[in-house]
């Protein structure tokens, strides 16, 4: 679990550079957004619940998972968008018991 933690504040903080960086310039920072709210959640329900709090089982784990899919600019961010694709595999390693679904 401490790689699962470990990853999850190194999204939530590159998130933030992004975002507090007004000199950088991403078309992508609508699904940066997307992304630091999702995993500030993930991070708040895992604090107090540890379990890691996903959208559905088994395809859409994560919100953010199909917005980059569908919208992102691989030309900007790549290692944030395969930070957030190694959470995922991560996950699908977990124990059911470590997780909560918000969608069932």
């Amino acid at each position: 679990m401490q790689n699962i933690e470990n990853l999850i504040n190194e999204i939530i903080d590159s998130c933030e550079t992004i975002i507090k960086n007004k000199n950088y310039f991403t078309p992508n920072i609508k699904i940066i957004n997307v992304i630091f709210n999702e995993f500030k959640e993930i991070k708040e329900f895992y604090e107090f619940n540890k379990k890691i709090l996903l959208l559905s089982k088994p395809v859409w784990k994560l919100t953010s998972i199909r917005v980059i899919i569908d919208s992102a600019d691989y030309n900007y961010d790549s290692k944030l968008f395969d930070n957030v694709r190694k959470f995922k595999r991560y996950t699908d390693t977990l124990d059911e018991k470590l997780i909560e679904y918000r969608y069932k």
